[in-house]
């Protein structure tokens, strides 16, 4: 799948609610494979924030977070096939920024279930 540059699209918040195993996430980064991170926002994990999703993707998956900051903006892209409009920061690219007030940018995931505001 790596040869191919097929992404594996991981939802960690439905993972997590349905008690389904870890996906093998190591295996697939040694084998170069691109790894996303998504919601899964339907019914069964009515969850949109992506702090949460990178924070389950760090405690359940045992992603770091720059692991999980990668694979829920660039590689989220990337798997859209946007990654040349959205994904990270960069001149010509549209941009959603969050700025938070915090002493370290790993607060993000960690903050479990914090909404920001």
């Amino acid at each position: 799948m790596s040869q191919h540059k097929i992404v594996g699209v991981l939802l960690p918040t439905t993972q997590n609610i349905e008690k389904l195993p870890v996906p093998p996430i190591r295996m697939m980064r040694e084998r170069d494979m691109i790894v996303a991170l998504g919601s899964d926002f339907c019914p069964n994990a009515f969850c949109y924030n992506m702090g949460m999703v990178a924070h389950f993707a760090c405690t359940n998956y045992r992603m770091t977070p720059g692991e999980a900051l990668v694979a829920a903006t660039l590689n989220a892209a990337y798997a859209l096939k946007r990654e040349g409009e959205v994904g990270s920061i960069e001149e010509g690219k549209m941009a959603d920024m969050l700025l938070l007030d915090v002493e370290d940018w790993v607060y993000f995931v960690y903050a479990f279930g914090d909404c920001f505001i």
